[in-house]
C-alpha cells in the first residue's frame, strides 16, 4: 500500500476517534447509570481554589476533554496534510505521539480509542517505510 493511502487511513481513523471523543467529552455529565450521578454531582459541586481561581474536578475534567478534541482533530488534519507532502521527521514524531496516546488510552480509558490510536500509529510508521522505499527505488 502506498504511504499516501496509509496516512489517509490513519487520518480517517483519528477523525473517527475525534468524533467519538467529542461525544463523550461533551456529554459526560449525563450519567448512563443513575448510580454515577452522585460522583458526577460531587465532581461538579465540590469547589477549591487552584492558582487563584475557584474550580472543581468536573471543570478540569471538562477542560481536559475539550482540549483533547482539538489535539485529536489536529492530528487527523496533520496526517491528511502529510499524505500530500510527507516530512519524515514529522511523521516519526506524529507516530510517537499516537503511540503515546494509545498507551495512555489502554491504561486509563477503554479499548476502542486505544485501537484507533494504535492502528494510526502503526500506519504512520509504515508510511515512513513506504516513503523510504519510494525514495530509494
Amino acid at each position: 500500500m502506498k504511504y499516501k493511502t496509509l496516512l489517509r487511513i490513519a487520518s480517517v481513523l483519528m477523525l473517527l476517534h475525534t468524533i467519538g471523543h467529542s461525544i463523550g467529552a461533551l456529554t459526560w455529565k449525563e450519567a448512563p447509570e443513575p448510580r454515577l450521578n452522585p460522583v458526577i454531582s460531587s465532581m461538579l459541586s465540590e469547589k477549591f481554589v487552584f492558582l487563584g481561581t475557584e474550580t472543581s474536578y468536573g471543570r478540569f475534567y471538562s477542560g481536559f476533554g475539550i482540549s483533547m478534541i482539538f489535539v485529536l482533530a489536529f492530528v487527523s488534519l496533520l496526517l491528511w496534510m502529510l499524505s500530500n507532502n510527507p516530512v519524515k521527521n514529522l511523521l516519526w514524531l506524529t507516530g510517537g505521539l499516537l503511540a503515546s496516546l494509545a498507551i495512555t488510552e489502554f491504561l486509563y480509558f477503554f479499548p476502542l480509542p486505544a485501537i484507533f490510536s494504535s492502528v494510526s500509529a502503526l500506519l504512520t510508521v509504515a508510511a515512513v517505510y513506504r516513503l523510504r522505499e519510494n525514495e530509494a527505488g
